[in-house]
């Protein structure tokens, strides 16, 4: 069987955290894997998801679609991180598939990529220079509210969770600035599973995680300061 690819960062996505806290890490790992192999396995055959028929057979714990793991469509069930962790195993069926062909109409192709080139280049001798627009200026929206809203508990305690794996200090007291600070962001960020995106992000940076010079780690109130929890989604959705 082809490889999976899992990475190290799942062990401190909040959302396995949450199964880990629900079912013991050893039962977590080994029903991810399975389903990574399920998602594979299908995900070839043309991106299809794994049948619902299929997914019926295996007895997997509801939370691993309750914490957002697993999305369940119509077609089947999708493992989150398919389109990324396949990507590499759908191109090279698509290279095999697709080498034979490209090499007979390579030169086909170049042939008439430089005849039209050379007669776009010769009307545009003749053309009058076009006017470069204005740009129309973009405003940045607030995040759209994605499914079930957070609160200031939900936060603390993902924060302990992950806390807990990578050696950060948990949080103990909501204190009254704590408190306003967490109101505000959420008013920002109102979906849990964008901020469960946050956690996620946090220890992929080892600078965050006390490797630097002076042994500096992220910690809670860090989080809220100079609106970094905006800074750590953006930096999520880049990836």
């Amino acid at each position: 069987m082809s490889r999976i690819n899992v990475e190290d960062s799942l062990f401190a996505d909040p959302r396995f955290l949450l199964v880990v806290e629900k079912i013991g890490q050893v039962n977590a790992a080994g029903y991810y894997l399975l389903i990574a192999r399920m998602a594979q396995q299908y995900w070839k055959q043309g991106k299809k998801l794994i049948p619902k028929s299929v997914w019926a057979l295996h007895d997997f714990p509801k939370i691993m679609i309750e914490v957002g793991l697993v999305n369940e469509h119509k077609e089947g069930f999708y493992l989150k991180g398919s389109e990324r962790h396949f990507k590499w195993l759908v191109s090279k069926i698509e290279n095999g598939r697709l080498g034979g062909l490209k090499s007979r109409k390579n030169k086909d192709e170049q042939k008439q990529v430089d005849s039209v080139s050379y007669k776009q280049a010769k009307v545009s001798e003749n053309k009058p220079p076009t006017p470069t627009p204005t740009p129309t200026p973009t405003i940045k929206k607030k995040s759209s509210y994605l499914g079930k809203k957070i609160t200031p508990v939900r936060i603390t305690e993902l924060w302990n969770i992950l806390a807990k794996q990578v050696n950060f200090s948990p949080v103990r007291k909501l204190s009254e600035n704590r408190k306003r600070k967490l109101s505000k962001a959420i008013e920002q960020i109102p979906a849990e599973s964008e901020w469960l995106s946050i956690f996620k992000q946090i220890p992929r940076d080892g600078f965050r995680l006390g490797k630097n010079d002076r042994m500096w780690m992220a910690n809670f109130d860090w989080l809220f300061r100079n609106d970094n929890y905006i800074k750590m989604l953006e930096e999520n959705n880049e990836d």
